[in-house]
């Protein structure tokens, strides 16, 4: 911390103790981890959102100025979570939805020093950042050093506000959209600060699909795995059916595990940003337009997470989601949404037969709990439909009766929904009880052998039904 603070000093011009002698509210923030001491600015407690309570433990503002480790890593804490939630609130407010707590609990408590081990995770009531020593160095690991892990846990409970239904629904993509949901807001954070996207520029010569600061998640942590960092989104993976992919896998290789398999969603929404800033950079300058780009990619995407079906198929519904949005926007960019989907493999072309509803049709049959979003010909509608399954009710040969799991009750996918174009029926998908089945085989098997059933672990059987205790952040699952 003594290199952070001759950094900063360099950078004002005046030691960081004679600001503070003077009254001025400013104290260090560590925009990265530990590994990048140089990316340190000098920050101002920020505005708390509203209608989002929360505590960090052990913090109070007096604790700005401190020279103390301990406490830097509190504030910088308590400001990422201050920084990152009203960005959010910002966007979201745009959608005329306002935010009115948070999904399960009236005030998230945030623990900076949970207890050692390497992880941080959400779950519905707090976000707990663990530490520590790097099993290679010895050198101790604070989880909520890292901006980008706390952001990141941030993520899964924003996400839980706009769609609280995705919390225990078994299906390998929803999963998985929570992670690159998570991990998007990471990236989204940390391009408010023109020091990153400086350094982000210089590091790629501009050429932003190369590997750079910011494509790269969690790099301290990631070297306690011997990796560069725990996801890196300038990668490449084009979507897989997950039904057809391992469930376990070393290195890059694509699997069914839900941080692994993220990595599908979040590396397109990168390339998105990525192209609409090729796009504008002649016009507005590299980083105006990056700023522009994180406005466009980030509100897309939560404007399409509000709406978009909770299916088996989520990435393909989502994606037609985000088109619809910008075409809602003003279609400057719908080109590049749907280039950047189709050559992953994301959005499927529809080549089933469609029904031949009409939008009034679709008007009439609304229940209380529908939702539309609509502008000019574009009509998205979601119906959503809750749905329970026991595996033991259906002849399955994929899954024993010795599987905690199989005459559990799960909570399913069951959403339809209907999207039109100039007063076309473009797509509609309904539940497909064979594809609801598959999927909750493979997510019962995913539980019982590699995410931990139990008490404490990521899911719990209460009252014969299996609960989401909480996500973590995946630390040496997907690199």
């Amino acid at each position: 911390m003594n290199k952070i603070r001759q950094m900063l000093n360099r950078i004002l011009g005046r030691s960081i103790d004679e600001i503070s002698a003077q009254g001025s509210p400013q104290g260090l923030y560590l925009l990265n981890d530990p590994t990048t001491p140089d990316l340190v600015v000098p920050q101002v407690l920020p505005k708390r959102p509203e209608n989002l309570s929360f505590t960090v433990n052990e913090f109070h503002p007096t604790k700005l100025n401190s020279k103390d480790l301990r406490d830097n890593y509190v504030v910088n804490t308590y400001i990422t979570v201050c920084n990152v939630a009203n960005y959010f609130q910002s966007v979201v407010s745009g959608f005329d939805r306002p935010v009115k707590g948070w999904a399960a609990t009236p005030n998230l408590t945030i623990l900076p020093f949970a207890g050692k081990k390497l992880n941080a995770f959400y779950n519905r009531s707090s976000l707990q950042f663990f530490y520590a020593p790097n099993p290679h160095t010895n050198k101790m690991i604070y989880t909520s050093a890292s901006a980008e892990i706390v952001s990141h846990e941030l993520g899964h409970a924003l996400l839980d506000i706009l769609r609280p239904d995705l919390w225990n629904v078994q299906a390998l993509e929803v999963w998985a959209f929570h992670e690159a949901f998570s991990d998007i807001t990471t990236i989204a954070n940390a391009l408010h600060y023109d020091d990153l996207i400086v350094k982000m520029l210089e590091e790629t010569k501009g050429s932003l699909m190369n590997t750079n600061i910011l494509s790269k998640l969690a790099e301290e942590l990631g070297g306690a795995s011997k990796k560069s960092c725990i996801r890196d989104v300038s990668e490449v993976y084009n979507y897989v059916d997950p039904h057809k992919l391992p469930q376990k896998a070393e290195g890059n290789t694509l699997c069914a595990e839900p941080h692994n398999f993220s990595r599908v969603f979040s590396g397109a929404w990168y390339e998105l940003l990525v192209r609409i800033y090729e796009k504008e950079k002649g016009k507005m300058g590299d980083i105006k337009a990056i700023k522009h780009a994180r406005d466009v990619a980030y509100s897309r995407l939560l404007k399409a997470t509000i709406i978009s079906p909770n299916t088996i198929k989520f990435f393909d519904g989502l994606a037609k989601c985000m088109v619809a949005t910008e075409k809602m926007k003003g279609n400057a960019y719908t080109q590049i949404f749907e280039e950047v989907f189709m050559k992953r493999g994301i959005l499927r072309p529809v080549v089933k037969i469609l029904s031949n509803l009409r939008y009034t049709d679709v008007l009439h049959d609304l229940e209380k709990e529908d939702q539309i979003s609509k502008k000019g010909d574009v009509i998205v509608t979601r119906k959503p439909r809750p749905r329970k399954m026991v595996i033991a009710n259906y002849w399955v040969s994929d899954l024993s009766s010795s599987n905690p799991l199989y005459n559990v009750e799960l909570e399913v996918p069951g959403d339809s929904y209907y999207l039109f174009d100039d007063k076309q029926l473009i797509d509609e998908s309904h539940p497909d009880d064979s594809e609801i089945l598959e999927s909750s085989v493979l997510c019962a098997l995913s539980v019982k052998n590699y995410q931990g059933l139990g008490e404490n672990e990521m899911w719990e059987i209460k009252n014969n039904k299996l609960i989401r205790n909480h996500v973590f952040c995946g630390c040496f699952t997907a690199t």
